[in-house]
């Protein structure tokens, strides 16, 4: 347990099979899947002192994922066009930065909270799309629809995200007292 009451026994039992799908979407390796899985959550562990709550642990692991995933591909010289982009030359400000991460992970909350009570087949394809959370095939049984139908889904959700986005970062901020949004 850290010092925030988080057990890593419990967010790897919760999230190693999300984690997983999500990897295999992209890869379409079993085998590699589960080893850049095992390279996420070995990372997790290293830093699990550092997590202050559940969802903050999620955000992580997807997005460490998608690090290890490119640090396999550069590994294997598939990603060679990554060489030439320079390091910064600034350093950042990491409290600055987890400031902004949490702030941007408190909207992307609240964005999917307003999105499951407005649709839950919406919201169903936001975090299967996302996180991996269920194939496609899962999502068309699920629903009792056709690949057609989903993907009409997919269509109309994007051009609502696409709308709705300036309103939503409004509300959010209206709520939370965050000021103005560039």
């Amino acid at each position: 347990m850290n010092q925030h009451g988080l057990h890593f026994e419990e967010m790897y039992d919760k999230y190693e099979r999300l984690i997983y799908h999500f990897l295999l979407k992209r890869v379409k390796d079993h085998h590699l899947a589960e080893d850049i899985t095992q390279d996420t959550f070995l990372k997790l562990f290293q830093s699990f002192d550092t997590m202050v709550n559940e969802h903050h642990v999620k955000c992580w692991l997807h997005r460490h994922a998608n690090f290890c995933l490119i640090d396999h591909f550069r590994a294997e010289k598939q990603l060679d066009f990554y060489e030439d982009v320079p390091e910064p030359a600034v350093m950042y400000n990491f409290e600055s930065d987890y400031l902004d991460m949490l702030a941007y992970e408190e909207l992307e909350t609240y964005v999917l909270n307003v999105l499951k009570a407005k649709n839950p087949r919406w919201y169903d394809i936001v975090m299967a799309d996302l996180y991996g959370t269920m194939t496609m095939d899962e999502l068309r049984e699920k629903y009792g629809i056709s690949a057609n139908t989903l993907n009409n889904s997919r269509y109309h959700l994007r051009n609502w995200m696409k709308k709705q986005k300036k309103q939503l970062e409004i509300e959010f901020d209206g709520k939370h007292g965050n000021g103005e949004r560039k």
